[in-house]
């Protein structure tokens, strides 16, 4: 039984070029084989990203990072590593 996927990925630049003029043509890049019978198609286009219908939701959740420091570790002996 063979399995094929097609996932696409909006170029660097979606949200500054034009689908119409800047190369917004969709193309593959890339065939991956990621089992016996399984391939993973990777496509690129402008057309898709631009259609806010597609794009991720933003998450209302914000997430707090706490930094600490930490205490440096021992420095090496002179005398070299231990035997």
């Amino acid at each position: 039984r063979h399995r094929a996927v097609v996932r696409w990925i909006c170029p660097a630049t979606w949200r500054t070029a034009a689908p119409d003029r800047d190369g917004g043509h969709t193309a593959p890049l890339l065939v991956e084989r990621t089992g016996p019978c399984s391939w993973v198609l990777w496509m690129s286009s402008l057309l898709l990203c631009a259609d806010a219908r597609l794009l991720p939701r933003r998450a209302d959740v914000q997430h707090a990072i706490t930094c600490r420091k930490q205490a440096a570790p021992p420095k090496a002996s002179a005398a070299g590593p231990l035997p």
